[in-house]
This record gives structure tokens, C-alpha cells and sequence, in this order.
């Protein structure tokens, strides 16, 4: 789970595994042409105050290439892009990437598909208020099996990303995947996974327009489908979804606010 809210995983690109095995591949390898994703999310949220019910609410568009090259320590490089983004919130207004788009964020992507940086482009002031690009690009890849290929049935997944805005927030997530059956996409013969889990948030800060410093605790279940290309090794789509309950404290006031939300994510491959 990630945001200020929820964070739910994503998807990737990668290729078919070396000597051409003839069952699933389930495993990165270096894309011979960055693939473009298209990104949607919202997110809901509700605190109860004694004023009455705050509703807050949340949306982001992105579009992203994910570049996967060879092997390095940790797994193998990869660079991503934003070609577009443009993110929303009850409060803050339209905010976008400005000078962030078309800037590569280089780094490495291990096994369980989460990408660490080690180059990233500076974060224009005002998206960086409410916004982390590096923490939400982090976990947009598939989980894979420890195994690669071959019959896979379910996995273990952990996930865990910090966002850094004006709150400092930690997500984790702690689920299994499964692989339930076979579909067609967009003519394209692929497989359904189904991550399901638990995610647990806290998240500390004083966030613009707040009285005074707040602490986030939230928890509740996820859900991604994904739909991959077990022929090559490629994402081409997922959607995921959550929601959870919890608290918004606020410790010089001694205060406690009950929260719940609920949030939505889909990607879709754009260039197959």
C-alpha cells in the first residue's frame, strides 16, 4: 500500500528467460524497447471529527516507460520515465510533473519487482509537498516467484516503501499470489494472478493546513489482478484495490480521529 492513504502494487515489463523454455516465464530480463504504461488512481477517505465527517479525496494520472537492461547487483538495471503526470487532491488542486517529465529515474529492479534508485531528477517544490515520483514508481512491478518458471502455483509477497512529503509515511504489505487461471488479452494468450493480503500504514507530519503535527495509523486488505504474458515475460495489465481503518492522531491536542479509506489502481500496457 502506498500514498498518504493506500498503496497497492503494480506491473512491468520484462522478456522471455534464456533457452527458450516452453513453460511460464516468470522472470525480468532485458526489454528490447521500453514499454509505456498508462497509470489511474484514486483514492477516498473519510475522518471523523467533532465537527462532523471530513471527506477527502485524491486522483493521479501517469504515463511511464520502463526500460530493463542487464544484470547488476541486486538484480538487473532498469530506467523509468515519466512521460506524463498530473496528480489531484481535495485542497491542493492540480498538481504536475513540470520539469520531472522526461527525466530518467536509474536504478535497480530485484526479483520480488521492486525498483531501488540510485539517480533520481529533482522533484518540483509543490508536487514534492504531496507527492514522492521515486516511492511511487518503487513497487509498480509485478511480484515474482522466487522460482522464475516453470509450474508456478502461489508465492509469498512483502512489500514495504516509505513516501517522503511534507508526512513521512510507511507502508507494508504482506500477502500471497496465485496464479487462478488463463485469459485472452487483447488477443495476446496470458495468465490472471491474484495478490491478496494485508497492508499496515504509519505515517508521521505536519501537513499544510494542519493545526498541529499529525501520526497516521491505518490497516486493512488489498487486492491486485494481474494479467501477464507468461510467453514472454511481460505485464500487460493490472488492477488493484483496498481499503482500511484507523486513526488520525493528534498528540498536542490530545486527539484521536477515526479513519477510514479506500483507494483504486489500474495500468495497462500502451505500446503491444
Amino acid at each position: 500500500m502506498r500514498n498518504l492513504f493506500v498503496s497497492l502494487s503494480a506491473a512491468t515489463i520484462a522478456t522471455a528467460c534464456a533457452g527458450g523454455s516452453a513453460g511460464p516465464v516468470f522472470e525480468y530480463g532485458p526489454s528490447e524497447a521500453p514499454l509505456r504504461y498508462e497509470i489511474s488512481g484514486s483514492t477516498e477517505s473519510v475522518i471523523e471529527t467533532p465537527m462532523g465527517s471530513q471527506n477527502q479525496g485524491g486522483t493521479v494520472s501517469a504515463t511511464v516507460t520502463v526500460e530493463i537492461g542487464a544484470q547488476a547487483a541486486g538484480g538487473r538495471n532498469v530506467i523509468v520515465v515519466y512521460e506524463a503526470l498530473e496528480s489531484s487532491g481535495a485542497g491542493i488542486g492540480r498538481l504536475e510533473g513540470g520539469d520531472l517529465i522526461g527525466q530518467p529515474f536509474v536504478g535497480v529492479v530485484d526479483n520480488s519487482g521492486k525498483m531501488t534508485f540510485t539517480e533520481v531528477p529533482p522533484t518540483p517544490t509543490r508536487l514534492g509537498n504531496y507527492f514522492d515520483p521515486g516511492a511511487f514508481l518503487s513497487q509498480l512491478l509485478m511480484p515474482l516467484p522466487p522460482a522464475g518458471g516453470g509450474e508456478v502455483g502461489s508465492w509469498p509477497v512483502h512489500q514495504e516503501v516509505t513516501e517522503r512529503t511534507e508526512m513521512t509515511v510507511t507502508s507494508m504489505f504482506d500477502g500471497t499470489a496465485r496464479v487462478v487461471g488463463d485469459t485472452v488479452w487483447n488477443g495476446i494468450t496470458a495468465k490472471v494472478i491474484v495478490l491478496e493480503g494485508e497492508f499496515q500504514m504509519e505515517g508521521s507530519g505536519a501537513p499544510t493546513g494542519s493545526p498541529a503535527e499529525l501520526d497516521i495509523i491505518a490497516s486493512g486488505p488489498g487486492t491486485t489482478t494481474y494479467i501477464w504474458d507468461a510467453a514472454t515475460g511481460v505485464m500487460l495489465a493490472s488492477s488493484a484495490e483496498g481499503e482500511g481503518t484507523g486513526t488520525v492522531d493528534i498528540p498536542s491536542m490530545d486527539m484521536s480521529l477515526p479513519l477510514t479509506m479506500s483507494s483504486k489502481q489500474t495500468i495497462e500496457l500502451q505500446n503491444r
